[in-house]
């Protein structure tokens, strides 16, 4: 029997905490990430349709001019490793998360109620499952 002895140079090529792992895994995340944003901004997008009217409550919102369709966005938050997808600030008296959640809010001095409409959660559920943005995705 037999036992080989390597140098301590060969045994820490071995360990997966090396420079050349982490940077493609963190390649990898970023890559993945990217695209699970994009694929989710398409979707959103996808589900808000221009129109003059109010779309149901429950419903995703309508868009009357275009700029919420073209005001949602995504991306790569590098200090916790996510994505972020949604729509951006524009000006309006109607907070955003108003469109998702509803709420009430203050209107032209009165109480102004707003019924859910939302449109990312069920983006995300029907982009979901993500797993397949991650198969083999580290080189």
């Amino acid at each position: 029997m037999s036992v080989a002895i390597g140098t301590l140079f060969d045994v820490k090529k071995t360990f997966f905490d090396r420079a050349a792992v982490i940077d493609a895994t963190d390649k990898a995340t970023r890559k993945a990430l990217g695209n699970i944003g994009g694929y989710v901004r398409k979707t959103a997008k996808s589900s808000i349709k221009q129109s003059d009217s109010i779309s149901p409550p429950g419903q995703p919102p309508r868009s009357h001019t275009g700029r919420l369709k073209q005001g949602v966005l995504y991306g790569y938050d590098q200090g916790q490793r996510s994505v972020v997808v949604g729509p951006t600030v524009w000006r309006t008296s109607k907070p955003l998360q108003m469109l998702e959640y509803g709420g009430t809010t203050m209107r032209k001095g009165r109480p102004a109620r707003y019924r859910a409409r939302p449109f990312m959660g069920p983006a995300m559920e029907k982009s979901a499952p993500f797993d397949r943005f991650w198969k083999d995705s580290v080189r």
